[in-house]
């Protein structure tokens, strides 16, 4: 069975996903945040196995995602650290642990807390707007056509519910 090519639909959604949703590897990005950086660490963490893990890492790597750095006398052993553009992946791993508490804690709650080193508390992701702070909200939100728009495989039918081209007058 051949992998569908997310990056060449017209969605950043699908693109995201094409280098960010197979399976593992949201797991991965997570060990990673949490400091496990050495190959042998995430695959005893995960319990994944050899090929699978070392698929998902070259992947991450060839997108950009993760920098693997060779550690000690170990000539085929690796440390792996995420890239600036790794970095900016951690806001989704935090919302898909803020829904997965919500929704998915069940009885006993949430397995982690996640405390906010500034001011000491535990927190959770959620999403704003990066022009007034205020909360987004499904009912507050439309959608326009940006430069990249365009008709093709995944799209075709969200072209005609986007309006049409906007431009800030900010």
């Amino acid at each position: 069975m051949s992998r569908t090519d997310f990056g060449q639909m017209h969605c950043s959604i699908a693109r995201s996903l094409g280098i960010l949703a197979e399976s593992w590897t949201p797991l991965i990005l997570r060990d990673l945040l949490l400091g496990f950086t050495q190959f042998d660490e995430i695959r005893e963490d995960l319990g994944i196995s050899t090929n699978v893990l070392s698929d998902r890492l070259a992947r991450l790597v060839e997108h950009g995602v993760v920098e693997r750095h060779p550690y000690g006398n170990h000539p085929n052993r690796f440390d792996y650290q995420l890239t600036p553009k790794g970095e900016d992946a951690i806001p989704i791993i935090l919302a898909m642990v803020a829904w997965g508490d919500r929704w998915e804690a069940g009885k006993p709650g949430p397995p982690t807390h996640i405390v906010h080193h500034s001011c000491g508390r535990t927190t959770q992701a959620t999403v704003h707007c990066s022009e007034c702070g205020e909360r987004l909200r499904l009912q507050d939100l439309t959608y326009h056509r940006g430069p990249g728009s365009r008709r093709g495989l995944g799209t075709e039918l969200l072209q005609t519910h986007l309006e049409p081209a906007w431009e800030s007058g900010g």
